[in-house]
């Protein structure tokens, strides 16, 4: 609840920032969370996928599958927004760096503090 709780925080965060920032379309605001959400999913994956902190460069890079597949999964969320037809279907509009800075950082939150958290647990002798 916790994990979900704080990516449903970091999503609405975006689209509260698409929604008061001026001179951008309507769908700035759904483009930001869409691609916030995505990202925050791909990096919750050092979440999820240990019960102990991955923050370790061996650790985090141990299963070259699970790499792959957000390498992948990063590859295919860049280019639904970057290829025309694509971005068209979906609605998205084109991001500004200042926008690529707040979707990485906002989507950067849960997986953070997920492995800190963690790390205090096993500090302090628990799972």
């Amino acid at each position: 609840m916790g994990y979900a709780g704080a990516l449903t925080a970091v999503t609405l965060a975006a689209f509260w920032r698409g929604l008061t920032a001026t001179g951008h379309p309507p769908g700035h605001a759904a483009t930001l969370s869409f691609m916030t959400l995505a990202f925050a999913e791909i990096f919750h994956l050092g979440n999820a996928r240990s019960s102990r902190p991955v923050m370790s460069p061996k650790t985090a890079f141990a299963n070259k599958s699970a790499l792959g597949a957000a390498v992948a999964a990063v590859l295919i969320q860049i280019a639904a927004l970057e290829v025309a037809p694509i971005a068209a279907i979906l609605h998205l509009t084109p991001l500004s760096i200042e926008d690529w800075a707040a979707v990485i950082g906002l989507a950067a939150l849960p997986a953070v503090a997920g492995q800190a958290l963690k790390a205090v647990r096993v500090r302090a002798g628990r799972r």
